[in-house]
């Protein structure tokens, strides 16, 4: 008893000692493979107590390290370059929190890195949104990264020319919102990155109705133009508080250009000059029946 006691006492003691351990790289090099081709074994010198360094050079277990690409330096064709100096950022990924690492014997871990085929497509987002009363979107939806590297065989790349997010379900939204979405990744793909971010910028708005006469723009001195209607009935919406009072700062207005260009003689009603916090409109009529007055 007295024995393993004493076995027990020394191994929880702190000792430093040679430690070797196998490594598998992985790292998100453009246009390269995300593993690293076959282990590694890292030499180093460890301070840590007597169980944790049994154990550490007792196990046969792979230890999976992701390696930031900007510590990597190119050798040659596939091969990279993990320098010594670079290791201890990574002591904890390696050998836990109760390992110190106390220096690194193996000298500058040799990488291979295989080429891949890649190509860089746009992101969409796939989104459901729905806002409480008086709040709508100030800007649409917005992802970032906006694009990303895909991997794959050549012909399965060929077929594809976008990166779908998965749904993004926002509902009864009354403020901005941020987060982290996953990709929709098709069968035989890998994706440089591992999920998106998403923003929605969101705006609480009040409604002012109003009615403003509609004109015609670039009509020649020589012609006259009847609108049906000549006057439309607005509902603005404002972000809260209003700065600006939207009616009469407001021109509506239909193009002569566009009539002429027109078989039906329907034109499509414009806005100028909308006041800073005008975030949007709706009018009673988009459309004006424009004739020629004989």
């Amino acid at each position: 008893m007295s024995l393993a006691l004493w076995f027990i006492h020394n191994l929880s003691l702190t000792y430093s000692d040679v430690v070797s351990v196998r490594i598998q790289a992985e790292s998100n090099i453009e246009g390269r493979s995300r593993l690293a081709t076959g282990e590694v074994t890292l030499i180093a010198k460890c301070k840590a107590t007597g169980f944790r360094l049994l154990a550490l050079n007792s196990s046969r277990s792979v230890i999976d390290l992701y390696v930031d690409p900007s510590d990597l330096e190119w050798v040659e064709s596939d091969l990279y370059r993990l320098p010594s100096q670079a290791l201890y950022k990574y002591a904890s990924d390696i050998y836990g929190d109760s390992v110190n690492l106390e220096n690194v014997i193996s000298e500058n871990l040799q990488l291979r890195f295989n080429a891949e085929f890649c190509k860089k497509v746009p992101v969409k987002a796939v989104s459901q949104v729905t806002f409480s009363p008086q709040h709508m979107a100030a800007s649409e939806l917005a992802v970032s990264p906006d694009s990303v590297l895909i991997y794959g065989s050549q012909a399965r790349l060929g077929g594809i020319r976008s990166i779908s997010t998965k749904p993004i379900r926002l509902l009864e939204v009354d403020r901005n919102m941020h987060g982290l979405v996953d990709y929709d990744v098709p069968s035989g793909i890998r994706v440089s990155e591992q999920s998106a971010s998403y923003t929605l910028e969101v705006s609480r708005f009040i409604e002012i109705r109003s009615s403003a006469d509609v004109s015609v723009r670039n009509l020649p001195d020589s012609v006259s133009l009847d609108l049906d209607p000549a006057r439309v009935r607005v509902v603005y919406r404002c972000t809260f508080p209003v700065v600006v009072e939207p009616e009469g700062n407001v021109e509506f207005w239909v193009d002569y250009s566009e009539f002429e260009n027109s078989l039906s003689g329907a034109c499509l009603i414009h806005s100028s000059d909308l006041p800073d916090g005008v975030i949007g409109y709706t009018l009673d009529c988009d459309v004006c029946e424009c004739k020629v007055r004989l």
